[in-house]
């Protein structure tokens, strides 16, 4: 999986189908020990979602797989952490701020 700017995260994940299907592509590459680009793409994955939540997101189905994807870069974001120092204080400030967004939007 090639890590894309943060622009092009936002617009995979602006659909439900987009959505799932970057979702799947993510759990295929967190499988494969990423290191640290793996790191840097699941933290433009989590502040893409961040993104359409605080757009206002109005789809349940669509924040429920946002929801889902967070949490698979959250797990991804981990995985990479063990290879880069100190990179977990802001795996925890980014998941409190979509967690932030998801409260705003409804």
């Amino acid at each position: 999986m090639k890590c894309l700017k943060a622009e092009e995260y936002i617009k995979r994940t602006a659909s439900v189908k987009e959505t799932e299907l970057l979702f799947r592509e993510l759990q295929e590459f967190i499988k494969s020990n990423p290191g640290i680009q793996g790191r840097t793409l699941c933290d433009r994955v989590i502040r893409a979602c961040n993104h359409h939540l605080g757009a206002g997101c109005p789809d349940y189905d669509h924040v429920s797989q946002l929801v889902q994807l967070v949490e698979l870069s959250l797990q991804g974001y981990d995985i990479s952490a063990a290879v880069v120092a100190q990179s977990m204080g802001l795996c925890f400030w980014l998941g409190f701020h979509f967690l932030r967004s998801t409260k705003n939007s409804y």
